[in-house]
């Protein structure tokens, strides 16, 4: 899975934690950070501080069940936007096939039997697996969702996944 973004140099980092958690990681308002091997990279340091050309760094959500994303930027521009943050482009969702009919599309992961081969169910599947799996029930069975945390810990989707490559507005509380 990718996004590439692109983001106000002048910006703190924290735009970039808050647009991860709003399109692929946000479920329960877990603790994040961004880390790097050689330094540290706090939430109120500027991009372009950051990401210097060709830096790598990584971003963890949750630190029970951690999701890590790895992070590289790749060129710096002069450009006149008023947009702290931009999706330019994310890939396609999975297409994920039941594991049990092995035609329909899978709508649900069992979350007691994702360390199995057999977890993805489409609609009348998942039916059938509520009578055999005990656990799949509301805590266990999550959607699947475009994006790396996908059935963990109660994920079941963005606030943006809808609006497919749309620009990235952060909202006043």
């Amino acid at each position: 899975m990718f996004l590439h973004l692109l983001v106000n140099s002048d910006a703190n980092i924290k735009i970039i934690d808050k647009f991860l958690r709003a399109i692929w990681l946000e479920c329960c308002d877990h603790l994040s950070g961004f880390g790097h091997k050689d330094f540290k990279v706090r939430m109120n340091h500027k991009v372009h501080d950051v990401f210097d050309s060709g830096i790598k760094i990584f971003h963890d959500y949750d630190f029970g069940t951690t999701t890590r994303v790895f992070l590289k930027g790749l060129k710096h521009y002069q450009l006149n936007i008023e947009d702290q943050i931009i999706l330019l482009s994310r890939n396609e969702p999975l297409k994920l096939i039941c594991a049990t009919c092995k035609v329909e599309p899978a709508v649900n992961i069992c979350t007691s039997c994702n360390w199995e081969q057999y977890s993805f169910f489409c609609k009348k599947c998942s039916k059938k697996h509520e009578k055999v799996c005990e656990y799949f029930n509301e805590d266990s069975s999550l959607p699947v969702v475009n994006s790396p945390r996908m059935g963990q810990c109660g994920y079941t989707g963005g606030m943006i996944d809808v609006e497919r490559d749309g620009i990235y507005r952060k909202t006043e509380s």
